[in-house]
């Protein structure tokens, strides 16, 4: 099984298990980390060949937690810079724009999870979390080779760089 995969099945196993904060945000985490590694995972498959070997490695730690949330709020609103909206095949996917506006809320809630003690989660508000991201896996698979998507996958690693 796909390292992301793995870590949204731990994010059921954490909803599932005594409605503790730990087991709460660790939930709430591990949906969030089970997204972002299926993006990478989508982009460096989209985008890198096999050979060398440690190319593929090299590309997914070049993904940045903040420029993939600032791509996602681009997909999410329609507001492309026009150097995007000139690779983007018009109408978006609404899937797309569901996985980009469900990564956005998924890096908030887990901003929140790992940093805020003075929140408590709830079981629902987790769960929620957890739904979210089995619903971004779900619909992925549907558009995951479009050309909208794979340009979105690019936006993800390149977006800062593409104004150049």
């Amino acid at each position: 099984m796909a390292f992301h995969d793995d870590l949204l099945e731990q994010a059921f196993d954490l909803v599932g298990r005594d409605a503790n904060q730990a087991n709460l945000r660790r939930a709430v985490s591990a949906a969030y980390y089970a997204v972002f590694h299926l993006l990478i995972t989508e982009a460096v498959d989209a985008l890198a060949t096999e050979h060398p070997p440690a190319l593929r490695a090299r590309m997914r730690r070049a993904f940045a937690h903040a420029d993939m949330v600032s791509v996602c709020r681009q997909f999410s609103s329609g507001g492309f810079p026009e150097h995007v909206r000139a690779l983007l095949i018009e109408p978006i996917e609404p899937d797309l724009t569901f996985v980009a506006k469900m990564f956005v809320f998924l890096q908030e809630a887990r901003l929140i999870a790992d940093y805020d003690m003075a929140m408590d989660f709830s079981l629902g508000n987790a769960r929620l979390a957890v739904l979210r991201a089995r619903g971004i896996f779900a619909v992925w698979s549907d558009i995951r080779r479009t050309p909208n998507a794979v340009t979105f996958l690019t936006a993800l690693l390149l977006g800062k760089h593409w104004n150049r």
